[in-house]
């Protein structure tokens, strides 16, 4: 049997309040919607699967968000990309976390991440028919001071501004 090849990121559709602001990033005790974007690199069609044990994991905080659902890949052909989205959560103060899956219902695949250093693939430590990638959370009031700080700087500005003209 030819070993898949499939290069797995992650996709984030945020529902914070501060999306209205331009911010897209995940904000601690807001609602986001996570998803994975699936590229088959291999020579060969990937047959198909099921995702199955979905999970958000912190060792920090011992914190553990797990789905039962399971999702179903469709066969892909090579080159070709597909989107999987999960359902709606949130997640508690955390400053990262896992974001996890196993792939079910098909042997001996491989599964890859996108190395934003390296600026190309490479293969997950976890082994076959696991994937992983960390997930940053960002505090919702660091967050807060921040635009704060961003308003009362514009506000200085404007004021020293029409203080000269």
């Amino acid at each position: 049997m030819v070993e898949s090849k499939l290069l797995i990121s992650p996709m984030i559709k945020s529902n914070s309040k501060f999306r209205l602001l331009g911010y897209k990033k995940i904000v601690s005790s807001s609602i986001f919607e996570l998803g994975i974007k699936i590229k088959n690199i291999s020579h060969s069609p990937f047959p198909g699967g099921t995702i199955k044990k979905i999970r958000i994991e912190s060792s920090i905080e011992h914190y553990i968000n797990s789905s039962e659902k399971e999702f179903h890949i469709p066969p892909i052909n090579p080159e070709e990309v597909i989107l999987i989205w999960f359902e709606k959560t949130t997640l508690p103060k955390l400053s990262q976390a896992w974001f996890k899956l196993d792939i079910a219902d098909c042997e001996d695949t491989i599964t890859y991440q996108w190395d934003r250093g390296n600026k190309c693939p490479t293969k997950c430590l976890d082994g076959k028919n696991k994937w992983e990638n960390l997930l940053i959370i960002n505090d919702e009031n660091i967050l807060q001071q921040a635009i704060t700080n961003l308003l009362l700087l514009m506000l200085t500005l404007v004021s020293v501004i029409k203080l000269f003209c």
